[in-house]
């Protein structure tokens, strides 16, 4: 169970949780006052929902999840549902921002919530202490550049990165140019371009690195204990660390008494539950279509000893050459964490496997209520019945929140 000081339990579906949930209004409204917390607060499209007390988001996205889940026919409550909230603000340890110049003036920061101009945000609530102190930094050395987009990211260590996606020709104005890229390269490491290539300075020179350089960007857990991650700057990773721990270890107590020794992990990425799954005594075939991701899950795994327990299989869980019936039937159960989009073929696939063949349990994480709940219908048809449900509000401030389902099979 989740123990951490200062994480707050469940709201129970019931009459007296949605009571206290209401009450507990009290208990929040001095953070809810949004002009006090931010500055554009009602205009930024980052928080859609700011202006509203947090208890209310929280009623409203699980009723919209309920919602969702009748739509598709699931009945008339998940089983087991709960819903557990972090903290309203503070939760982000990496950010994405969009460069802006017109007129001679550049801005940096979100769309606002028509999606008509990019707000020149001074700081952002969403944002972790050790973030919100490197974006302040970085905005005080914005490159006069006409448009690019930026990945902000403080490791656990502390150590800043910057990932620069920005058009070709303004890559290769900034590399001749130098003098901004080395003052750049002296506050955090620097990655760039679409290929996330290493900035090398030397001899007030600057150049590309021909590949990639990983390093521990970012952290999963083993029970109390961190555990470092490869990546680069410009991976795919959770948004932060506190909301990752609570999802990790909610993952981990769901998985750990189950009877399936055999995990096929659909979408591993760089191994945020690939090394829980594998320390918690599962064989984990992990399935990944990105080469350097399966890279980076490989040096994590050995650097902490999990590597003889996962085996990385190199494919895309939305094509069925990828993940043949063999593969399938090879497991016990099956852990996806897939994109907004879906698990789209993947139920197919599944269906193509004898019906006793096919792995007992599905367990299923996503950000997007909507996608989740068409493929938990999909699976349903498969003889896959939901069994738990739990809402992680990793998202505070907007319509979206993390969703874990536990299916098990007829």
């Amino acid at each position: 169970m989740i123990s951490d000081a200062g994480k707050e339990p469940c709201s129970e579906d019931c009459a007296a949780g949605r009571l206290l949930v209401r009450l507990g209004a009290l208990l929040v409204e001095g953070i809810c006052l949004a002009p006090s917390v931010c500055d554009y607060a009602g205009i930024c499209g980052g928080c859609p929902w700011i202006l509203e007390p947090y208890p209310w988001q929280i009623n409203e996205k699980t009723d919209r999840f309920r919602a969702l889940w009748r739509g598709q026919g699931l009945g008339e409550q998940p089983p087991g549902f709960r819903f557990h909230t972090i903290q309203p603000f503070g939760l982000r340890d990496r950010c994405d921002m969009t460069l802006h110049r017109e007129q001679g003036i550049t801005r940096l920061g979100l769309w606002d919530r028509d999606r008509s101009e990019i707000l020149d945000l001074a700081r952002c609530p969403q944002m972790s202490e050790p973030l919100a102190a490197w974006f302040a930094a970085f905005r005080s050395i914005i490159p006069p550049i006409q448009f690019g987009n930026v990945r902000l990211r403080v490791a656990p260590d502390g150590t800043r990165g910057i990932w620069l996606d920005f058009p070709n020709k303004t890559i290769d104005a900034l590399i001749k140019e130098a003098q901004w890229l080395s003052a750049l390269a002296e506050t955090a490491v620097v990655e760039v371009g679409q290929r996330r290539l290493p900035l090398e300075v030397e001899g007030g020179s600057v150049r590309l690195g021909e590949k990639p350089k990983p390093r521990p960007w970012f952290e999963t857990y083993i029970g109390e204990r961190a555990v470092p991650l490869y990546c680069t700057v410009g991976s795919f990773t959770q948004p932060g660390y506190r909301a990752n721990h609570v999802l990790v270890d909610l993952v981990r107590d769901w998985v750990e008494p189950l009877p399936a020794a055999r995990w096929l992990e659909l979408g591993a990425g760089i191994g945020n539950f690939s090394l829980p799954l594998a320390a918690a005594g599962k064989q984990v075939t992990a399935l990944e279509m990105d080469p350097l991701a399966l890279a980076m899950l490989a040096r994590s795994a050995s650097e902490c000893g999990l590597a003889a327990q996962i085996t990385a299989w190199r494919g895309n869980m939305h094509t069925q050459a990828a993940v043949p019936a063999a593969l399938i039937s090879d497991h016990d159960a099956v852990f996806a964490d897939p994109p907004r989009s879906g698990l789209r073929g993947f139920p197919q696939f599944l269906g193509a496997t004898p019906r006793a063949e096919r792995p007992r349990y599905f367990l299923y994480l996503s950000c997007f209520a909507e996608s989740l709940t068409v493929d938990v219908a999909a699976l349903g048809k498969l003889g896959y019945r939901p069994q738990r449900v739990v809402g992680i509000d990793q998202f505070p401030q907007s319509k979206h929140a993390e969703w874990l389902v536990l299916l098990q099979r007829d």
